[in-house]
């Protein structure tokens, strides 16, 4: 062997046992404030683990997730790839003011399931419901994308779910205010949620369907709570070109306006009581979004002083959390029910005949794949 072969293969020899030495002594993070998530544990050593190949999955999950230096090698790997003429990575379109999540496809038989399931409910139930089915960034930018990215018409799967409810179900169009807001700061660059004034068209839209009137835009003053605020979409890919994002609230104190009294959050195992809608101590961390009521938690509570004594129960995802604090000028209450995090029937964990009405809210990429739509069936 020459003298550069056997160089090479020490060379080699010694970044794989210096990788496993980092792998096993670098210190372990639990969760990833980055990417907001709980990270990999190390999977069990077991016959029945090895045979199955659970072990080799988990141990792969494990070995991406604690990589040394994971998030500057994502980053390496983002710029590689934008340079070889790529313009989505990881699941995300990079463009040059904003990051897209894409959505190219959905499973047809769970989106018709969740359907059924939600018809179910509305007519076992009998309380006036109204669904909004909404439209993400991959569609109300559409424009700014190839001609031909392979993404998903969520325009017509809304048209589809709603031709498929209840008649008994009101629909409310959140697509048109959307759409024709497009060149508005209605969805963050960095993140896939959309953003305070994005849930604010939503609200006024809903307002038909829920019976109130909406309070007008230049009605409420707005606080700039965060400039530097950077989302899912950015964990994914660590690119930061386009810059920060900013995170408003909004507080209506004119005539008729109404006290937030309590806000209670049952994480299914205990309960905590806050003064206001907005948790302002997620500003100091990564996950700011969730300033808007919380993380995601089985079920939030708001009570306010408003006399109408009417109460709303808001079966969601994600997107709800900046919708609510508009809704909460109208109700004395509003429940929150995330299915994703109920281990029960929704009856068994929400007293459903307290409720005047149900808002169902999902962005519709979530509404095609969430799996836990039948919790909603009722045991009683």
């Amino acid at each position: 062997m020459s003298i550069a072969k056997k160089v090479s293969a020490i060379l080699f020899f010694v970044v794989i046992v210096g990788m496993l030495l980092l792998l096993i002594f670098w210190p372990k993070k639990e969760f990833s404030d980055n990417e907001n998530r709980v990270l990999a544990t190390f999977p069990e050593f077991s016959f029945q683990s090895i045979t199955s190949g659970e072990f080799m999955t988990g141990f792969e999950s494990y070995v991406a997730d604690h990589f040394f230096m994971r998030d500057e090698w994502i980053a390496a790997k983002t710029r590689t790839e934008l340079l070889a003429g790529k313009k989505e990575v990881n699941g995300v379109f990079i463009l040059k003011d904003r990051l897209i999540q894409k959505m190219d496809g959905y499973d047809r038989t769970q989106f018709v399931n969740n359907l059924n399931a939600i018809n179910s409910f509305v007519e076992c139930t009998g309380i006036p419901a109204s669904i909004m089915l909404v439209p993400t960034a991959c569609e109300i930018d559409k424009s700014m994308l190839d001609a031909n990215a392979p993404v998903e018409n969520q325009k017509i799967l809304i048209e589809s779910a709603y031709a498929r409810l209840s008649e008994n179900l009101s629909t409310i169009d959140v697509y048109s205010p959307l759409y024709s807001s497009r060149d508005e700061y209605i969805y963050y660059k960095t993140d896939h949620h959309w953003t305070s004034l994005g849930a604010y068209l939503a609200y006024s839209a809903a307002s038909k369907s829920l019976g109130y009137e909406s309070i007008p835009y230049n009605s409420f003053d707005i606080r700039h709570a965060s400039h530097d605020f950077l989302g899912t979409l950015y964990s994914k890919v660590i690119y930061d070109d386009m810059g920060p994002d900013t995170i408003d609230y909004y507080y209506y104190t004119g005539e008729g306006s109404v006290n937030v009294t309590e806000v209670v959050v049952d994480n299914g195992r205990e309960q905590k009581s806050y003064d206001s809608m907005y948790f302002e101590e997620y500003l100091t961390q990564k996950d700011q979004y969730s300033s808007f009521l919380g993380s995601n938690q089985p079920v939030v509570t708001v009570k306010t002083d408003s006399p109408s004594g009417k109460k709303l129960l808001v079966i969601k995802d994600s997107y709800a959390h900046s919708l609510v604090p508009f809704l909460s000028n109208h109700y004395s209450e509003i429940t929150m029910a995330d299915l994703r995090y109920i281990n029960t029937s929704l009856d068994e964990k929400v007293p459903l005949d307290e409720y005047d009405q149900v808002l169902f809210v999902y962005n519709v990429e979530n509404f095609t794949e969430d799996q836990n739509l039948p919790k909603l069936e009722l045991t009683k």
